[in-house]
């Protein structure tokens, strides 16, 4: 994969031409704010059955505490639940989620479901692709994934 840039003179992370695995000649471009990182590491608490209402309880309850100012972001967008569950992802397992600025995911969300769209058009494709291309999504929208 190519090297994350490092962060601008904002605190905004510069996207340049970055590989992403399973999509070949995709090409991100211009400036994308960081979003808000998810300690890896929080207990386990009490955890609602795992479904888009409880999402955002059940990330609170896996990283020890809301973010203020912060969405619960899926990892695995919803828009394509079914092809996450034809990999047997649960898009709502708060393991797939993290914290990410409330402005920022607003911006963002649809170029991200974008990205997961190509990825999915590409061919045919499995759990591990999927996890590895969240992985790399992760590591250039600047956030932490739980797996």
């Amino acid at each position: 994969m190519g090297e994350v840039p490092t962060a601008g003179p904002t605190g905004e992370a510069p996207i340049g031409e970055v590989k992403l695995p399973g999509v070949a000649g995709l090409r991100l471009l211009g400036w994308t704010p960081l979003i808000m990182s998810v300690p890896g590491d929080a207990p386990q608490r009490a955890f609602l059955q795992f479904n888009a209402k409880n999402f955002r309880h059940n990330l609170n309850e896996l990283t020890g505490g809301f973010h203020p100012g912060s969405d619960a972001h899926h990892v695995f967008p919803q828009k394509l639940v079914n092809d996450f569950k034809a990999l047997k992802i649960n898009v709502n397992d708060p393991r797939y989620g993290a914290w990410w600025d409330h402005d920022d995911h607003l911006d963002q969300a649809s170029g991200y479901n974008d990205l997961w769209e190509t990825f999915f058009a590409d061919g045919k494709r499995t759990a591990e692709d999927a996890k590895t291309f969240a992985r790399a999504l992760a590591e250039i929208y600047g956030y932490s994934v739980n797996f």
